[in-house]
């Protein structure tokens, strides 16, 4: 899970901001940290890890008129079910 702790110490002032850093980690290819803090975030059905992918909704997807912008939510959540 991550706390106000683990966000102090990034230098974060939320949880949206570490989400940034994950979206950030994937495109610049560094896969294995973004998987990496992906798997730091809670799970459950009011896990971290629900709140991740309704924030990338709202914040990169909630307008997609285009079906290849929905495929890319739907390639991001598969994203993060690889190991």
């Amino acid at each position: 899970m991550v706390n106000k702790s683990t966000l102090t110490m990034l230098e974060f002032d939320t949880l949206e901001d570490y989400f940034e850093y994950i979206i950030e980690s994937k495109k610049n290819g560094n896969h294995a940290q973004a998987r990496e803090l992906f798997n730091e975030l809670s799970q459950g059905m009011q896990g971290q890890r629900v709140e991740f992918f309704e924030w990338a909704e709202a914040t990169y997807y909630y307008e997609a008129n285009d079906s290849d912008e929905q495929d890319e939510l739907g390639a991001l959540r598969e994203y993060f079910k690889r190991k």
